[in-house]
């Protein structure tokens, strides 16, 4: 018998996500680079803004790919430069909120600001239409 091969649900709405926290979630959306303070240009220029990925083109419905305490995290130029505006697939694991510090203890620590996050990205490609 021969094994069927399953596409993944690709989720293009934030609705859906609500049932899947902490599972690996494959979602499309528009690559952005996001300052969080819009009123501050960030220091540092592009590679210090923070990449959301836009469901749906709603902004409100954005989810970050990149913890502010984890370094390693942080998607390289050539991503940022190659896929800003752009529709991709990502697959990582879903987060209603900002994934906590492992070196935190289990403390909440207070960030100036939160949202869900797809962390840690497992792939992220362009979609080709």
């Amino acid at each position: 018998m021969e094994k069927q091969s399953i596409d993944p649900v690709i989720i293009q709405k934030y609705k859906n996500l609500s049932q899947l926290e902490g599972q690996t979630v494959t979602i499309e959306g528009i690559y952005q680079l996001y300052n969080p303070y819009p009123s501050i240009k960030a220091l540092g220029g592009r590679q210090n803004l923070l990449v959301r990925i836009v469901l749906n083109e709603d902004e409100d419905n954005a989810l970050f790919l990149e913890p502010f305490w984890d370094t390693k995290a942080k998607r390289p130029m050539e991503e940022r430069n190659s896929f800003e505006g752009k529709k991709v697939q990502v697959t990582g694991t879903f987060h209603s909120k900002t994934p906590l510090n492992p070196k935190a203890n289990g403390e909440e620590v207070v960030v100036s600001f939160g949202g869900s996050y797809i962390y840690p990205v497992a792939h992220l490609e362009l979609v080709t239409e």
